[in-house]
């Protein structure tokens, strides 16, 4: 667990979890912020973390955890950006980010990190979306992203290059209608 919102402040320690108690693991690492994405790459045993805002910015930064020490990353890759998702996509070893916002700005980008490098897969996924979760369903070969963007709750499959509508579960507030 690292950084958010503790009720009163941005923090940026991290915490593990050894199944029956909370350990502070570090006070070093990433400046505090939030809605940031985070995702545990298996291939190489390894948590990589991109971007998150504070009260003055947006990170573009992208940082990874060995279990015991943070380490920034000096590449290039998705511009600043928060409310983001990331997975793992253990078929090809890859950490997979999607969409997020920049202020007023959001995005429906998709990228791909290989363990050294971040890649612009797509820029035209589906809706642009400010708050969603993702999943890379290891069956189906297929990433997953549920989320609201227009009001609405919508869940999209990217199989394997196209992305394709796969359920509604909310309500347009804009005109009452189920999707």
């Amino acid at each position: 667990l690292f950084g958010g919102w503790n009720g009163k402040q941005l923090v940026g320690d991290t915490w593990e979890w050894d199944g029956r108690t909370w350990h502070l693991a570090s006070s070093e690492g990433p400046d505090a912020r939030a809605p940031f994405a985070m995702a545990y790459h298996d291939g190489l045993g390894i948590v990589v973390l991109m971007g998150g805002q504070d009260l003055e910015r947006t990170f573009a930064d992208t940082w990874t955890w060995d279990g015991s020490t943070w380490t920034q990353l000096a590449i290039d890759g998705p511009g600043p950006r928060g409310f983001h998702t990331m997975t793992y996509d253990a078929d090809r070893e890859r950490v997979l980010l999607y969409g997020g916002r920049e202020d007023d700005r959001l995005f429906r980008d998709l990228w791909s990190w290989d363990g050294s490098r971040w890649e612009m897969i797509s820029n035209d996924g589906p809706v642009r979306r400010g708050i969603y979760a993702s999943a890379y369903d290891r069956f189906r070969g297929t990433l997953i992203i549920h989320g609201s963007g227009d009001l609405v709750d919508e869940s999209w499959a990217l199989e394997p290059s196209t992305w394709t509508w796969a359920e509604s579960s909310g309500w347009r507030e804009s005109d009452g209608a189920r999707r």
